[in-house]
C-alpha cells in the first residue's frame, strides 16, 4: 500500500511539474517579439525552432559553451593586442611625417644654397667653399631618404596591422551574430 502511495505521488508531481514548465515555457515563448510560430495555447505549441534532442546532451551542451566561451576569450585578446600596436604605429607615423616635414625644408634651403654658391662661382666668385656645400647637401639628402625609408617600412606595418585588426574585428561581429568565423 505504502508503494502505491510512493507511486501516486511521484506520478502527481511529475505530472505538476510538466504542467508548470510547459506553462513556463509557453508564457516566455509567447512574450518573445515577432514570434509567429507559437499558438495562442502554450500547452499545444511547440516553438519551430527548438530541437527535440539536445546532441552530446547537457555535457555536450557544457563543451559547446565552453568552446565558444574560448572562441569570444581568444577574440578579445587578440583584438586587446593588435589595438596598442596600431597606436603606436600610428604616434610613430606622426613622428616621422614631421621629421619628414623637417627634412623636406632643409633640404629645398640646402638646394637653394648649393645653387646660389654654384652661380656665384660660375661669375668668378670662389671664396664660397663648394664642396663643403656638396657634402651638407648629401648629408640632408641621406637624411631625407632615411626618413622616407622608414615612413615607408611605418607605412607596410601599419597597413598590415589594420589589415589585421580588421579582419578580427569582421570575425567577432560574424560571432555576435552567431555564426562561426571561417
Amino acid at each position: 500500500m505504502a508503494k502505491d502511495t510512493t507511486d501516486n505521488s511521484s506520478n502527481d508531481i511529475a505530472d505538476t511539474l510538466e504542467r508548470e514548465l510547459s506553462d513556463e515555457f509557453g508564457k516566455a515563448v509567447s512574450q518573445l517579439p515577432g514570434n509567429s510560430s507559437v499558438s495562442a495555447n502554450p500547452k499545444e505549441a511547440t516553438p519551430a525552432g527548438l530541437p527535440r534532442r539536445i546532441e552530446g546532451g547537457f555535457l555536450g551542451l557544457r563543451d559547446n559553451l565552453d568552446e565558444r566561451a574560448r572562441e569570444w576569450r581568444n577574440m578579445s585578446r587578440a583584438i586587446a593586442q593588435q589595438r596598442p600596436l596600431l597606436e603606436t604605429l600610428e604616434a610613430e607615423r606622426g613622428a616621422l611625417l614631421e621629421t619628414l616635414a623637417t627634412a623636406a625644408e632643409e633640404v629645398l634651403a640646402d638646394g637653394k644654397a648649393l645653387a646660389l654658391l654654384m652661380e656665384s662661382t660660375k661669375n668668378g666668385d670662389v671664396s664660397g667653399n663648394l664642396a663643403e656645400r656638396f657634402d651638407a647637401s648629401l648629408d640632408t639628402l641621406e637624411q631625407l631618404a632615411g626618413v622616407s625609408s622608414a615612413l615607408t617600412d611605418n607605412l607596410l606595418s601599419l597597413r598590415s596591422s589594420w589589415e589585421q585588426y580588421f579582419s578580427l574585428v569582421l570575425k567577432g561581429q560574424e560571432m555576435r551574430e552567431g555564426r562561426r568565423p571561417e
